[in-house]
């Protein structure tokens, strides 16, 4: 097989899992419980390719499992994880190529939900892959002058397997599954393939076969529970009380 039949059966089937995993996932996720695990952290790093030449971007994503224990694949409905999945945080930072050091833009997702995770164990780094729904789209303060008449564009995250793409589009799609007539507008994005006409594309990186930025090293993701950012938040406001009186007691 080549390279180009490869890479079609490889869209052709993350497409499936995106139409299928957002029905599945706007159906069946409830409310989500507290968390009681460590959270996985996954981030991803790579120059974005057309239209946007110039341009590097480096993000991450914070995923809490609740206390599903299971392994292998885990779909984040039906039995024995259902709803247990969810986003803690999601950024995406812009960089130019010439200059990595000063961020351009900072863009914090919302709206994406697990589909499913591979993992050996439940603890990270024992995670290889995550998919999701896309975010809800983004303004980005990214110019790009390569196609006439298009001087802005909307970002939106996607995970998919064990990489990381990021779509973008000249006018605002809206949500994803909300309403679930934009489906087409992000599948058709996702088959067309980077920078293939004037309205919308995908990342691309220097992956073989363009599939997207390929995920680094799952890490733990220390977040404070409820509990202990309670404690911390009122030790904070205790040392400021006691600033504050000692201000006071010199005036």
């Amino acid at each position: 097989m080549d390279a180009t039949a490869g890479k079609a059966m490889f869209k052709a089937s993350m497409a499936k899992h995106l139409v299928c995993g957002v029905l599945a996932v706007a159906g069946a996720l409830a409310a989500l419980p507290p968390a009681e695990a460590a959270p996985a952290r996954v981030r991803f790093t790579p120059e974005y390719g057309e239209p946007f030449d110039n341009l590097y971007w480096s993000g991450e994503a914070v995923i809490d499992d609740g206390d599903c224990k299971a392994t292998g694949t885990v779909w984040n409905f039906g039995n024995p994880c259902g709803g247990q999945f969810s986003f803690i945080s999601a950024t995406v930072e812009f960089f130019d190529k010439s200059d990595k050091t000063k961020v351009l833009q900072t863009l914090s997702f919302t709206g994406g939900q697990v589909v499913s995770v591979q993992r050996s164990t439940p603890k990270p780094p024992d995670w290889t892959e995550v998919i999701s729904t896309p975010f809800d789209p983004l303004a980005g303060e990214i110019e790009q002058t390569k196609y006439d008449g298009v001087n802005q564009a909307y970002f939106s995250l996607f995970l998919v397997g064990g990489f990381a793409q990021l779509y973008w589009f000249e006018k605002n799609p809206g949500p994803l599954g909300d309403p679930l007539w934009n489906i087409p507008i992000y599948v058709g994005c996702y088959l067309i393939g980077p920078g293939s006409n004037k309205h919308c594309g995908l990342s691309e990186s220097d992956v073989e076969g363009g599939n997207g930025a390929k995920f680094g090293v799952f890490e733990p993701a220390e977040i404070p529970e409820p509990g202990t950012l309670a404690l911390v938040l009122a030790a904070g406001l205790g040392a400021a009380g006691l600033g504050l009186r000692r201000r006071r007691a010199r005036a």
